[in-house]
């Protein structure tokens, strides 16, 4: 089956290649790869390029976009474009294991689970390697904290993210909960996300601040009637969750 990875882009010249490669790697080689460029500044879109003329056999779609809309309008771009029969979120500047790809798409039949992450793991911003080969460890419930990316979910029914306000990593995955009826998700670890010293600023800081209050207020006004925005698309979801009881294994 294929997995659709969505990797919205801005301004991550530095990272992108170490991105695209770990995704090239996958042990799962029924792998596209989905960019959606949000007006980048830098040489993003060149090294992206870069990296689809030394590899024309892959599957990678490039869209550039012409103004910067933020993350959220970029995942739901790629989502759109995707073909898989899953999506993997991943973010620019991040890594993946080789082997997440493959053990996340197992875990979700085995454990008939429709939605399933992986445990994160910080790395420097430059200079430091990075292993990506190793035995994961146990899985353990996840009840959906922290970023998305990491994250593999159905492409259909499409779950869309936010895109006039911040923080939509958590509206996102509480919208998929209301989807999927809650479903516990499975975690392991197979993920490598940024840490650069350099956007821990005051200013930086405040602005986070500054989003995550505006998203909670967003998300307070919508607890009247949480489910109202995934009650058109629930029916759709319907055969995923008979095609995953069909196929899945009690855990052991």
């Amino acid at each position: 089956m294929r997995i659709s990875a969505l990797v919205p882009l801005y301004n991550c010249a530095p990272f992108i290649e170490e991105c695209l490669d770990s995704m090239l790697r996958q042990t799962h080689k029924d792998t596209e790869i989905v960019i959606y460029d949000d007006a980048s500044t830098d040489d993003s879109v060149g090294r992206v390029k870069a990296v689809m003329e030394k590899n024309p056999g892959a599957r990678i779609v490039l869209l550039e976009g012409k103004e910067n809309k933020g993350p959220g309008y970029a995942r739901n771009r790629c989502w759109e474009a995707a073909t898989g029969g899953f999506v993997a979120l991943q973010d620019a500047d991040d890594v993946s294991s080789y082997a997440r790809f493959e053990c996340e798409l197992a875990a979700i039949f085995k454990y008939g689970l429709p939605v399933v992450t992986c445990k994160r793991r910080p790395m420097a911003a430059l200079g430091v390697k990075v292993t990506l080969m190793f035995r994961p460890k146990a899985i353990r419930v996840h009840r959906g904290r922290g970023s998305c990316g990491g994250m593999m979910c159905p492409r259909t029914p499409m779950v869309p993210f936010q895109e006039t306000w911040g923080c939509e990593d958590a509206s996102w995955k509480r919208d998929l909960g209301y989807l999927y009826f809650d479903k516990k998700i499975v975690r392991g670890v197979f993920y490598f996300s940024r840490d650069d010293p350099a956007r821990e600023t005051l200013r930086t800081e405040r602005k986070r601040s500054q989003r995550y209050f505006a998203a909670f207020e967003e998300y307070r006004q919508r607890r009247k009637n949480p489910k109202a925005r995934m009650d058109a698309i629930r029916p759709a979801a319907q055969p995923i969750l008979q095609l995953l009881k069909t196929h899945s294994k009690p855990p052991e």
